[in-house]
């Protein structure tokens, strides 16, 4: 393989502007490898950037065509002559590129095995390629910034999405009490992940009069959650997820006294390793779709319709 096919970014805009691109093999630096990326997987930031919207956009702005995605899982199929961590045949995954040069949506991916994870055969390379971004934004929301401790209670609010069916895991794994906001259709299925509770979202009044909350974990943001918020949601605590809104969201919180903040993941290739042992433990990692590389554009639409379960991917060899 000379060349390599990429989906890019080649203006901002609509699902539309997704094109392939073809790129040449180059030589490997000695503290790099090569990739060859079996899937990657699709976050709400690639769709936000993509629309032109936010710190990812405004970074590369002037740098298009550009290749979004961060989490991919493949297998290396070169090492530097430095590089002596991994080898030629491991399996690896990780959240690369992250925050602002991605790069997962393509056959190849060449980078420093900073933030690789080698991993244990046991594990799917797509359920591998699901988790990172997710899975780190899970634990990261729940644990650190919002100081989520056993026996504690806590509302997330979007459930049933990639972010939101992790974290009800990771929760109910510490042995806290699991208040679910989700889809109708979504109820049993976070249920059996672990919710000790699940409320449609459609049933707002209801969610608003849970009592006793030490952390609402909001992945919805937006009109969904300023609307709990007037029909008098109280907690302790809120984490947004949803950078575009999250100024919004803590003010109202503020008013009300709650005490609020906003989250961006931090890159941790450590804690990553160690959350990939989760899946020993029977972590699930709902998967909604798989869509061939050439057909992002088609996966981005599907996605921005707000009612998919689970985790994307895209195949991309």
């Amino acid at each position: 393989m000379s060349v390599f096919k990429s989906v890019a970014i080649s203006e901002f805009g609509a699902a539309s502007v997704l094109t392939i691109q073809q790129n040449p093999i180059t030589d490997l630096p000695a503290n790099e490898v090569r990739v060859e990326v079996a899937f990657a997987s699709i976050n709400p930031i690639d769709l936000k950037t993509r629309a032109g919207l936010g710190w990812a956009a405004q970074a590369n702005k002037d740098n298009l065509p550009w290749v979004p995605g961060y989490d991919i899982a493949g297998t290396v199929i070169e090492v530097g002559t430095a590089v002596d961590s991994i080898k030629v045949g491991d399996r690896v995954a990780g959240m690369i590129g992250f925050p602002t040069q991605a790069g997962a949506y393509s056959q190849i991916w060449q980078g420093s095995t900073e933030a690789l994870v080698t991993l244990d055969v046991a594990i799917d390379l797509e359920q591998a390629a699901a988790f990172p971004l997710a899975g780190l934004t899970a634990y990261q929301g729940l644990f650190k910034f919002g100081a989520l401790g056993p026996g504690q209670k806590v509302l997330i609010v979007g459930a049933a999405g990639g972010v939101g069916h992790l974290a009800v895991q990771f929760a109910a794994f510490a042995g806290c009490e699991v208040i679910a906001s989700c889809g109708p259709k979504d109820i049993e299925t976070v249920k059996a992940l672990g919710a000790t509770k699940a409320i449609s979202y459609e049933d707002g009044h209801l969610i608003a009069a849970e009592k006793n909350i030490d952390l609402v974990f909001d992945l919805v943001g937006g009109v969904a959650t300023l609307t709990l918020l007037e029909l008098g949601l109280r907690a302790e605590k809120l984490v947004t997820v949803p950078t575009v809104t999250a100024d919004v969201i803590n003010d109202n919180c503020f008013a009300k006294g709650i005490a609020s903040s906003g989250m961006l993941v931090e890159s941790d290739p450590q804690l990553l390793a160690h959350l990939f042992t989760s899946f020993e433990h029977g972590l699930q990692v709902i998967i909604n779709q798989i869509y061939p590389l050439t057909q992002a554009n088609q996966a981005h639409a599907d996605l921005e319709s707000g009612k998919v379960k689970g985790k994307t991917l895209l195949k991309c060899n």
